[in-house]
């Protein structure tokens, strides 16, 4: 992932484990769904595992193959990303294909890398 595109997975995922003022009331409803309430961005680990990371994005691109023949191939060509470790079951992977909203695609996986939540 580029500079920039790292800044911007860390700054998005900061502001979702904000746990005060109107960003944390903001994202209090994904940070419950995911189950990663209470954590704090100084506890996250950015994950340098090259096998775990390679599992998080084959999870990534199998999920995305079955959303559509189009978001399949497009995830297909894509091998980079940034996985966060939340918790010890709990990760966040970001992927630099593109969404409207929140300009990076993230995915939520557990410890055995099966989705917990489509997009973040």
């Amino acid at each position: 992932m580029g500079q920039g595109l790292d800044r911007s997975a860390q700054s998005f995922l900061r502001s979702v484990l904000a746990d005060t003022g109107l960003i944390g009331t903001s994202y209090a409803p994904t940070r419950s769904e995911i189950g990663i309430v209470g954590i704090s961005y100084s506890q996250v680990v950015i994950v340098q595992d090259t096998v775990m990371c390679r599992r998080a994005i084959n999870a990534w691109q199998t999920f995305y193959a079955t959303l559509s023949a189009e978001l399949g191939a497009k995830a297909a060509a894509i091998n980079s990303g940034m996985l966060f470790r939340i918790t010890p079951n709990r990760f966040i992977l970001a992927m630099p294909m593109l969404n409207q909203y929140s300009f990076l695609t993230y995915i939520a996986l557990d410890s055995a890398f099966v989705v917990v939540r489509k997009n973040l």
